[in-house]
């Protein structure tokens, strides 16, 4: 009843009410008048609403209203991907469809990682998972479609398109797949990393020679030598690098890139 005369009264009078009453402002999320106000007071309450809408979805049967509620729990903000995380496995299809949108729409790392796993399944979902990961901006989202690549043909065949389309903001999270990458994963990663066609692409590249991690510093090697000559003006501060471990990775770049040099100083 609270809620009746608070819409009637405006949003102001909803917001007045609180999280505490978040649950019955829910149950008006199918209003086809008041529905788009108690959306907005909503989101605007945020994180304290999500206790009381977590409550009413489970005790909801309406399915259409479930998808609503969970349509605002993913526009919650700081947004939290755990509570949607069972609705992935919910019995109601559309509520597990609202549940991959509202991760989506979140895009952090806990998200993108449920994502990446339904991809990994013959679930009738996992094109739409895969689409919501191609779609992120989110850093993360690359490295994480590089590891479902490897037994997903259809992501490996667009992950060069997107890797261009990302130009030198790729060049960082492929680095960051190899720190915990196998062999698969890092030949692929090469293969990767001769595609941003940016200058930026190769500094972000030559730094990843002074990496601790050996490992992640072979591959940048590797991808290195397969540009060739264009790497050669952004490795030559390196070659007087204090440690020396850097200092050789950088020399074994520039004599196999550039055939005329053959000692380096």
């Amino acid at each position: 009843m609270r809620v009746w005369w608070a819409l009637r009264q405006g949003a102001g009078s909803l917001v007045r009410l609180g999280p505490s009453a978040s649950g019955a402002m829910g149950r008006w999320l199918r209003h086809p008048v008041h529905g788009r106000t108690v959306r907005r007071v909503l989101r605007k309450l945020g994180a304290p609403a999500r206790p009381g809408l977590l409550r009413l979805l489970a005790r909801t049967r309406d399915g259409r209203l479930g998808v609503r509620v969970l349509e605002v729990l993913g526009r919650l903000d700081p947004p939290d991907a755990a509570p949607l995380l069972p609705y992935l496995e919910h019995d109601r299809k559309a509520w597990r469809l609202a549940a991959l949108k509202a991760l989506g729409r979140q895009g952090g790392p806990q998200a993108l990682r449920a994502m990446a796993r339904l991809v990994q399944t013959d679930d009738p979902l996992r094109g739409r998972a895969r689409e919501a990961l191609f779609a992120s901006q989110a850093p993360a989202a690359l490295g994480l479609l590089v590891q479902v690549a490897i037994s997903g043909e259809d992501v490996r065949e667009r992950l060069p398109e997107r890797v261009r389309s990302l130009g030198y903001m790729a060049v960082a999270p492929l680095i960051e797949v190899l720190r915990r990458a196998d062999d698969p994963v890092r030949d692929l990663v090469v293969d990767l990393l001769q595609l941003p066609d940016d200058p930026r692409a190769l500094i972000i590249m030559a730094k990843g020679l002074e990496e601790d991690d050996p490992r992640i510093a072979e591959v940048v090697v590797r991808a290195l030598i397969a540009r060739g000559g264009a790497a050669l003006p952004y490795l030559r501060h390196l070659l007087e690098h204090p440690d020396q471990a850097v200092r050789q990775r950088a020399e074994r770049v520039v004599r196999a890139s550039d055939p005329a040099v053959e000692e380096v100083p």
